[in-house]
Order: structure tokens, then C-alpha cells, then sequence
């Protein structure tokens, strides 16, 4: 797979994550971009070897919560596929039935 490349994962309650996996200044990057159907982004993160984690985070866009514990970059290399693994929590539209999720969100090679 040529970089830069775009992957779009469909998650819980209409939660989409749009991510762009480029190399930058000779790394690779991952710029993802979270979206709720019909609202529209709630968060965007950037990505990269030097600052692989971000954590803790909480976004709101109306009654919806979007509760991000954990997501994770790991650099393609070699037969390593790169991965975006995210860990969160979404609520519906009236922002009740909060469905947890855990699981890549994004996976390429180079």
C-alpha cells in the first residue's frame, strides 16, 4: 500500500473515524479525524512514533458524548502492519445507551 493512504471505519452509534496514515519528515504520521452522522466532527488527533498516545479525553457535541480513553499509534515497518487502535466510549444521539468499544480503527502496510 502507497502512502499517504485514507481509511474510514464505521463504529458505534453512527461514529465514523477518517484517518490519513502519511510519512512525514521521513515518519509516518496518523491524522484521524472522528465524525458523528449528522453532527459532524467531535475530535480529530494527530499521530506519529514521537507522540504515539493520546488518552483521557472527553468531547461533547450536543446531548453526545464521545469519552476517549486510550488511542494508540503503531508505525508500519517491514511485515509489521501499522495499526491505529483506539479505546472509547460513544453515546446515541440523546446521549444515553453508551457503547464501549475497543479496536483498531485504522491498519496498513507499507
Amino acid at each position: 500500500m502507497a502512502l499517504p493512504t485514507t481509511i474510514t471505519t464505521k463504529l458505534p452509534n453512527n461514529l465514523t473515524a477518517v484517518t490519513t496514515v502519511a510519512v512525514l519528515n521521513g515518519m509516518q504520521t496518523a491524522n484521524v479525524v472522528f465524525a458523528l452522522v449528522p453532527e459532524g466532527t467531535i475530535a480529530s488527533f494527530s499521530l506519529a512514533p514521537t507522540y504515539p498516545t493520546v488518552a483521557n479525553q472527553q468531547f461533547q457535541i450536543g446531548a453526545r458524548h464521545f469519552n476517549l480513553n486510550e488511542i494508540r499509534f503503531q508505525a508500519a515497518f517491514g511485515m509489521q502492519t501499522g495499526e491505529l487502535m483506539c479505546n472509547a466510549v460513544i453515546t446515541d444521539d440523546k446521549g444515553g445507551n453508551a457503547t464501549p468499544f475497543n479496536m483498531p480503527v485504522a491498519n496498513w502496510s507499507v
